[in-house]
């Protein structure tokens, strides 16, 4: 039990890093930009500098596994719109979808780490 539930996170891991290099590299390649794909990195970091510093304290009166779970559903819509961004008048979805990813992940990873003592 233990070992799968390292592995799915790994594989989970993973797979957001890749989502990282992955996007500035469409984006570019979707539009040519510089600036785009510079406002897409940017976004990349700003919910977790923004939400950040709240998400801890919000999660001390959350129930943890229902913020992860409702977090990892929040991330896979977010990836899902992706999916839509076919040309660089769309890639505003991309930069909705990189927010609502990462605002996912900033809320996910405090509610999956052990309690403080």
């Amino acid at each position: 039990m233990q070992s799968s539930l390292w592995t799915s996170g790994s594989v989970s891991s993973l797979g957001s890093w890749l989502l990282v290099v992955a996007l500035p590299v469409h984006v570019f390649q979707l539009t040519g930009s510089p600036t785009a794909t510079g406002i897409l990195l940017a976004l990349e970091a700003l919910p977790a500098l923004l939400a950040g510093p709240w998400a801890g304290a919000l999660l001390d009166r959350w129930n943890p596994a229902r913020a992860m779970w409702l977090a990892d559903l929040a991330a896979a819509g977010s990836v899902a719109l992706i999916l839509l961004v076919d040309s660089p008048d769309r890639v505003w979805l991309l930069y909705l979808a990189v927010l609502g990813e990462n605002l996912a992940t900033t809320v996910f990873r405090p509610a999956g780490r052990p309690p403080a003592r």
